[in-house]
């Protein structure tokens, strides 16, 4: 059950359009298993279109029909194909680099995303901590499945963290199941983003067993219990 949101502010500037990609995949994410977050999101939008409709008519530039007449001839832009089947929708056709280490246990691959942000995929062995990493700005972290722990408590599929800036102390995998999760770094004028997958910590009778990151370059299987956690700071 799905305890944990964004703030109603982080979903306002979702709903307008003002976050950037790095947290509005989060958004996203969490918005695709999260039914109240939706409703919520539809609630923005409403006000959001009535406060349009309320506003005065602007008038048209003097060449406006002329550039919509213009654009119908334009060829359409294709759907972007599915480069990556075992992620939820908001990243399952975003472009992923090669595995890197980044510590014992831990590496990480580029995910590429428009915008002033730079994101990432973290694979971790169950037990290990994220490297240190500052919250001086806004940061979102979504669980698909599995969990993860911090100062704040433990987080399960579908629940949403968002620290302020005064919590910093780098998370650490709690992994009851295969787990899956995205974590940022900060920087000047971009966002960061970083996932994990981890052994299970919670299946049979919770016995627990870990598994070694894939070898550079390599792809880690996937398993239908693999978690997603999505983690981003804005630029």
């Amino acid at each position: 059950m799905i305890t944990r949101h964004p703030s109603d502010g982080c979903l306002l500037a979702y709903a307008a359009g003002t976050l950037p990609e790095a947290l509005a995949i989060v958004v996203a994410t969490h918005a695709g298993r999260c039914a109240c977050c939706r409703r919520t999101l539809l609630a923005c939008e409403a006000t959001g279109g009535a406060l349009l409709e309320a506003l005065p008519p602007a008038p048209l530039s003097d060449h406006a029909l002329e550039t919509v007449l213009a654009r119908i001839g334009e060829p359409v832009a294709g759907v972007p194909p599915v480069l990556n089947p075992d992620l939820p929708a908001p990243l399952d056709r975003i472009a992923l680099g090669r595995w890197w280490p980044i510590g014992p246990g831990i590496r990480w691959r580029w995910l590429r995303a428009e915008g002033a942000a730079w994101a990432g995929l973290i694979l971790a062995q169950p037990g290990r901590s994220l490297p240190p990493h500052a919250h001086d700005g806004r940061e979102l972290t979504c669980v698909l499945s599995g969990a993860f722990a911090d100062g704040e408590g433990v987080y399960q599929a579908g629940d949403v963290a968002e620290p302020d800036g005064d919590h910093d102390p780098p998370p650490a995998v709690v992994a009851r199941r295969r787990a899956c999760a995205c974590w940022p770094r900060r920087g000047y004028g971009c966002a960061a983003r970083w996932a994990w997958r981890s052994g299970c910590l919670g299946c049979e009778d919770g016995a627990a067993f870990t598994i070694e990151p894939p070898s550079r370059g390599e792809r880690p299987a996937a398993c239908p219990d693999h978690a997603t956690v999505v983690d981003t700071y804005p630029a």
